[in-house]
This record gives C-alpha cells, structure tokens and sequence, in this order.
C-alpha cells in the first residue's frame, strides 16, 4: 500500500513539473514574439513630394536585420539607401527624381525583418505647367 501511495505522488509530481514547464514554455515563447519590432516612420509619404522630386528620410527601427525592396514599376524612380541593416535604429534616405508625366505616380517600399514586413506608400505629385511661369511660356522670343 505505501508503494502504491509513493507511486501516485511520483507521478502526480511529474505530471505537474510537465504541466508547469508546457506553461512556461508557451509563456516564454509569446514573450519572445512580442518582442519583435519593425517600425518605419513615416508610414505613408503622399504630401510634399513635388514633382522635382528629392532627397528623403526614414526612421527604421528593428529588433533584427531587415532589408527594404522597392516595388518594380517604381525601381526607375524611387531609390533607397541602404537597403539592409542591422538590429537598432537607422536612417534610410529615399531619393525621388524628377517627375514631368501629367499624373501623380504611385511606388511602395516593402521593409522585411524576420516574419514582420511594412510597406511604406511613395506619391509623387505632376508636373503641372502654370501660366506666367518659368515654363516655355516665358521663353523670350526675339523679331526676325
């Protein structure tokens, strides 16, 4: 009999430590997604962006490396540097050039770290030709 009640509490003990280290394990674990971290600022860019285009800045911050791709149909126009980086805070600069089509374009910027990504939205306002301004209007024209 005292075999038997020795048996019971050794394997009430371990089926408890197991259920306990289950609980642990999954606690720990949920700790450890939370603390992945991707952060790009700003998140969209769509004012300010003349049609001259420019140079940018965006504040990456990430609890492991990540990289940034540009989306295909904006490669042409929409360049970032660098384009991967380490764990931490860092300064990506995003160039712009110049915009002359009659409509606004569109390009997205796609950051990655781990299974986290973040697209960041570039528009790009027309170019827009005003009356009375520095655009062939105002070429001088000389007699003959």
């Amino acid at each position: 009999m005292t075999s038997c009640l020795n048996l019971k509490r050794f394997l009430t003990s371990v089926v408890m430590g197991l259920v306990g280290m289950a609980f642990f394990s999954a606690l720990c674990s949920c700790e450890k997604e939370d603390d992945f971290v991707l952060s790009v600022s700003p998140s969209e860019m769509s004012q300010g962006i003349e049609h001259k285009g420019g140079t940018y800045s965006l504040l990456i911050l990430s609890s492991d490396v990540w990289t940034v791709e540009v989306a295909a149909e904006a490669a042409s126009w929409l360049h970032v540097s660098p384009t991967e980086g380490a764990a931490g805070e860092c300064i990506v600069q995003l160039t712009v050039d110049g915009h002359e089509g009659e409509q606004p374009r569109v390009g997205t910027l796609t950051f990655r770290s781990g299974e986290l990504s973040r697209t960041v939205t570039v528009t790009q306002q027309e170019w827009v030709l005003l009356p009375d301004s520095d655009g062939v209007d105002e070429m001088p024209v000389e007699p003959w």
